[in-house]
């Protein structure tokens, strides 16, 4: 009988493959909080007004406060997804990039 290849696995192995499953991970929360900063609508300023987005001003009744909590809440959600995101890639690859050097005493 052959056995599972699963089963057969190292500890050595097994700690590769879940640093490899955490940096996809990291890259994925990363990757997200980009991805949610840049297809968000994002309110502009001209002149000292806000100018809300076309999508938004179709509907009936536009309230600024909301808008403003909206956007908020997207660049906190992007910032807190790409900062886990980095904090987490750094220390995925933080032994790779900076290595332990050796005594030589």
């Amino acid at each position: 009988m052959r056995e599972n290849p699963a089963v057969a696995l190292s500890g050595e192995d097994k700690r590769k493959g879940r640093r490899r499953w955490l940096a996809v991970l990291m890259w994925a929360i990363f990757g997200a909080g980009l991805l949610v900063q840049a297809f968000s609508p994002g309110l502009k300023i001209e002149h000292n007004k806000i100018v809300a987005p076309a999508a938004i001003a179709q509907s009936r009744e536009i309230n600024p406060g909301e808008l403003i909590a909206r956007e908020r809440r997207v660049q906190l959600l992007s910032a807190i997804l790409t900062i886990i995101g980095a904090v987490g890639l750094a220390v995925c690859y933080g032994p790779i990039l900076l290595p332990r050097r050796e005594s030589t005493t």
